[in-house]
């Protein structure tokens, strides 16, 4: 009996030993995969950065000022509000910068000196904390859309190739998801980026915020000093499959001056 159960055991380690070889290149396959996946993901942001005036380009920029209106609509199509901004942001010693602009008759300021930020009404600073970091945060939000590709290499992005589709216009595209960590327990907003498969310009962007999804077009480009950047844009409001329930934001970015 002691014979029959080493031998049940042997036969058993045989099967073992047999299978060895298809779990590893099993493992080693899907390990291929994940590696592939990220490979491409950041392939592409690089061919992006590239075909935007490379990253060598946009290290090299001292400050850039221009001016962005951004016409919002409502579900009929009537102007729900129009606000045109003054921009500028300088990255050298670090990063800071401000945007000014009108409303209501309010001339309003946000100045980031890269350690604290600042608010102005009328030219009177404001204590109010709350309304600081509502500002600023539009600031920042700014120049996180403006500094795109170039900023979708950062570390505490998570990014993930989805594949390619194709926008409304017919244009194939490869798709890009990028996620960010939480910020005070809060979820972040989840974005994917479009990729012209041909020129590897950043032909779109869809945005799942707390408000639901919105997805932007980048409908004309304009270059200076070697970089391309928007030069008008269309945001309409989405559903999670991106099909359009009405166009809520024209974008337009003009007086573009760059220092390197």
């Amino acid at each position: 009996m002691l014979r029959a159960s080493r031998n049940r055991g042997t036969g058993n380690n045989l099967k073992f030993e047999n299978m060895k070889p298809t779990y590893l290149y099993l493992i080693l396959f899907l390990l291929g995969c994940q590696n592939d996946t990220k490979k491409n993901t950041i392939d592409l942001i690089n061919a992006s950065i590239e075909a935007h005036g490379g990253m060598d380009n946009w290290n090299a920029l001292k400050n850039i000022s221009y001016v962005k209106r951004t016409v919002m609509y409502l579900p009929d199509g009537s102007i729900e509000s129009e606000v045109t901004q003054k921009i500028k942001y300088v990255f050298k010693p670090k990063f800071s910068g401000k945007m000014r602009w009108e409303k209501d008759g309010v001339n309003y300021q946000i100045v980031f000196d890269g350690n604290a930020s600042q608010l102005f009404l009328n030219g009177i600073e404001i204590q109010d904390s709350v309304l600081v970091a509502n500002y600023f945060s539009e600031f920042m939000a700014s120049y996180y859309v403006f500094a795109q590709p170039f900023k979708l290499l950062e570390d505490k992005a998570n990014r993930t190739y989805e594949g390619e589709t194709r926008l409304e216009n017919g244009m194939p595209v490869d798709v890009v998801k990028v996620t960010y960590p939480k910020q005070n327990n809060e979820r972040s907003d989840e974005w994917w980026y479009y990729f012209d498969t041909k020129t590897h310009r950043l032909a779109a962007n869809m945005v799942h915020h707390k408000k639901g999804y919105s997805y932007i077009e980048n409908t004309k480009y304009q270059s200076a000093n070697s970089l391309l950047f928007n030069a008008e844009r269309k945001s309409y409001n989405v559903d999670s499959l991106r099909n359009v329930q009405y166009l809520r934001a024209n974008y337009f970015l003009t007086g573009l001056n760059i220092e390197m």
